[in-house]
């Protein structure tokens, strides 16, 4: 019995020696890292397109990092003629970008691994409170880490009101510069303009 009950400890200090270890991302993050959000940070700027951009970013209680969230919007224009405007495919179209830290259990222990995620959303109009459903919608989304690409992810949907495509961390790795989570967005649909967007957001 005291035998087991030797062996018994001795797993359970190995199993939470190695879940303390374990996490890959950052010097502050080789110990549990908590991803329950606590508060959120709003902002906006003017992006290196140009464009007018909403930033989110959500703390854990300790005033951590968990999750940066990038969005912009724009009309889409009706095509014009020499006789008329065509405005019947008008839409409003939402890109964002976000870069998430996740604690989940994945090569064989509980970690902290990094996703990236590009949603591209089509709506009647900026309120966002109704979808509307285009042509075509494709976006293209990539995991930087470290200065290289980590993983990469597409997404493209025709007749609908929404693509979304998802890369994350594939290996363990300590950080030396901010995880970014960088994406495309196209939207075509008839009788308007077609819309293209680049969005990005960093974390760390």
């Amino acid at each position: 019995m005291n035998i087991k009950k030797i062996l018994f400890s001795l797993i359970t200090v190995s199993f939470l020696s190695t879940l303390v270890l374990v996490a890959p991302v950052g010097a502050e993050e080789t110990e549990v890292f908590d991803t329950k959000i606590d508060k959120v940070s709003k902002d906006e700027f003017i992006d290196k397109e140009g464009d007018k951009v909403q930033e989110k970013v959500y703390y854990n209680s300790e005033g951590k990092i968990v999750k940066v969230s990038v969005e912009k919007g724009e009309y889409a224009e009706p095509v014009s003629t020499d006789n008329s405007t065509k405005s019947y495919g008008s839409y409003y179209a939402v890109s964002r970008s976000s870069v998430t830290a996740r604690f989940e259990a994945w090569a064989g222990a509980p970690q902290i691994r990094v996703y990236s995620n590009g949603f591209s959303d089509s709506y009647t109009n900026s309120s966002k409170s109704t979808k509307k459903s285009i042509d075509r919608i494709i976006v293209n989304t990539t995991l930087m880490m470290n200065a290289s690409v980590e993983d990469q992810d597409s997404d493209s949907r025709t007749s609908s009101s929404f693509a979304n495509a998802s890369a994350k961390q594939q290996s363990f790795m300590i950080p030396t510069h901010s995880q970014y989570s960088r994406s495309s967005h196209t939207y075509h649909n008839s009788g308007t303009n077609s819309v293209y967007h680049s969005t990005e957001a960093s974390r760390g």
